[in-house]
């Protein structure tokens, strides 16, 4: 592909190389991986996304988003139990689908709402965090807009573009 698409393709193999080249995670040593659950336990549904919190230098921070149960966070992914909380309580109740965070800015994030998996329940738009997800706006231009109503996965491209997979294709801001 090219143009901003082919661009915005590049950015998450790049990305994608560089989470899978690091660590634990480097050639087959993930599939002999050990797993344990980490929860969170304490709201149902499916883990729709997840993010490792790029504010937090000792990697122990991470959001999840449920696809009906909200958003949801712990600091300490490595306690024996981590603590789970809802981020607050009007995200609690939603459907989040897509989560990102900006690679030049990590305090500015993206939530896409809305069921990836299946239309079990309907978002209302994209939020933004500018304090690294203490708090969420609407964004106004995606509020309550049909091609919305599901977003899979945000992207931000090199040139700071955000692309949106969601229910009606491949939306780009502008």
């Amino acid at each position: 592909p090219s143009g901003k698409f082919g661009d915005a393709l590049e950015f998450t193999r790049r990305k994608q190389a560089e989470f899978y080249g690091k660590g634990e995670l480097r050639g087959s040593t993930l599939a002999n991986a050990k797993w344990k659950e980490r929860g969170p336990t304490n709201v149902g549904g499916r883990v729709g996304t997840i993010l490792v919190d790029k504010n937090d230098p000792t990697n122990k921070t991470l959001f999840v988003g449920h696809c009906s149960g909200g958003l949801w966070k712990t600091t300490d992914i490595t306690a024996t139990r981590p603590l789970w909380k809802p981020v607050n309580d009007y995200l609690q109740n939603l459907a989040v689908g897509g989560l990102v965070q900006d690679p030049t800015n990590p305090k500015i994030m993206y939530l896409g709402t809305g069921d990836p998996s299946a239309d079990d329940v309907r978002g209302i738009g994209i939020f933004k965090s500018t304090d690294g997800g203490e708090n969420w706006d609407l964004l106004p231009s995606t509020a309550n807009k049909p091609a919305f109503y599901k977003t899979r996965e945000i992207v931000i491209a090199n040139d700071g573009a955000i692309y949106a997979a969601c229910k009606l294709g491949v939306q780009k801001s502008t």
